[in-house]
């Protein structure tokens, strides 16, 4: 036992010299050894560091990406903000803030349309208030979805060939392609694209009729063609010559547009209106005639009975006959 006393007393003597004496040519394995025993006890796994890097900077980015989309989110909702940076974010991240019946409005078509009157009034040489053009917005994008989901029940469609060959036209007015997208950039701030959206909902509107004479070129045939028409509160009107001095000329193109594929039930759309014909004979037709200013106040209606719901700011964008609707709600209920 004193001999390992002995012993233990001896190695934390010479422990005590290494720790405290410079090294020398005979002690300097023993420093060695003794610096390097040392170390270990306090030195910790590689790949324990790295798992709490990666932790640390995984748990960094999460809340950096939540305070960043609190941030987006606040400047859509509270601040109802218009600058080029949400604009660009609006356009990644989709983000409802009209609820137009039950068709949503995302704020980058708010904010094109914004852009829009800004730039038609800046190049008028007159200035546009931020309220007056975000009202402005709100009221295109409204009516935007209306005509869309009055399209949609009356089975209407645009073709990319139909919207081709009715920008041609605009084209060769402009002087070229250059110099026609560059108009457009000038005026509304739009691209091609832009155009031919915009282009797409006007041939919509243009085919848009009322629902009375929609249902009613859903149900006629010869045999029920006047009694059918006065019983959706429809006028049915006849000529018995329409080589007749009395006809109008409208009417007469639209006779003579007749083919064996126009059937009774077929749209024609004159210069004023709109009409169903069915001839009854070599000269005679019977047809119906809805003017397109009574379709667009048909539209103008259906615009202002439809369900608003917004999670704007009201304060911000004040909109008459609008239910207010949570941020969350907006959000996730799509």
């Amino acid at each position: 036992m004193k001999s390992m006393l002995k012993k233990f007393k001896k190695k934390q003597s010479d422990k005590g010299k290494i720790e405290n004496s410079l090294p020398t040519n005979d002690t300097l394995e023993d420093h060695r050894r003794h610096i390097l025993k040392t170390g270990k006890k306090h030195s910790r796994p590689l790949t324990d560091t790295q798992q709490k890097i990666v932790i640390t900077s995984t748990i960094i980015a999460i809340l950096t990406l939540f305070f960043t989309i609190w941030l987006y989110l606040n400047a859509v909702y509270s601040q109802v903000n218009t600058s080029g940076l949400v604009q660009s974010v609006s356009q990644i991240i989709p983000t409802p803030v009209l609820k137009v019946n039950d068709s949503y409005v995302y704020y980058d078509e708010l904010l094109f349309q914004f852009n829009t009157a800004q730039n038609v009034a800046q190049n008028e040489n007159r200035e546009l208030e931020e309220e007056l053009a975000l009202s402005s917005a709100s009221n295109k994008v409204i009516e935007a979805q209306v005509i869309e989901q009055i399209a949609n029940e009356q089975e209407l469609t645009v073709s990319d060939a139909e919207i081709e060959e009715g920008i041609a036209e605009p084209i060769i007015l402009a002087g070229g392609d250059e110099t026609f997208d560059a108009t457009i950039l000038d005026i509304y701030g739009w691209s091609r694209d832009d155009f031919k959206r915009e282009f797409k909902l006007q041939l919509l509107k243009s085919r848009v009729v009322t629902n009375e004479l929609y249902e009613f070129s859903q149900q006629v045939d010869s045999s029920n063609f006047a009694t059918l028409a006065n019983n959706l509160g429809l006028t049915p009107s006849s000529v018995a010559d329409i080589e007749s001095d009395d006809t109008s000329a409208e009417l007469v193109a639209v006779t003579q547009s007749l083919t064996p594929d126009n059937s009774v039930d077929t749209i024609i759309y004159g210069e004023t209106g709109v009409y169903i014909v069915m001839q009854e004979s070599e000269a005679s037709y019977q047809y119906v005639y809805q003017t397109y200013e009574e379709i667009e106040a048909f539209i103008q209606e259906r615009t202002s009975q439809a369900e608003l719901q917004s999670c704007i700011n009201h304060n911000k964008l004040p909109l008459e006959g609008v239910n207010k609707k949570s941020v969350l709600s907006c959000i996730f209920s799509r």
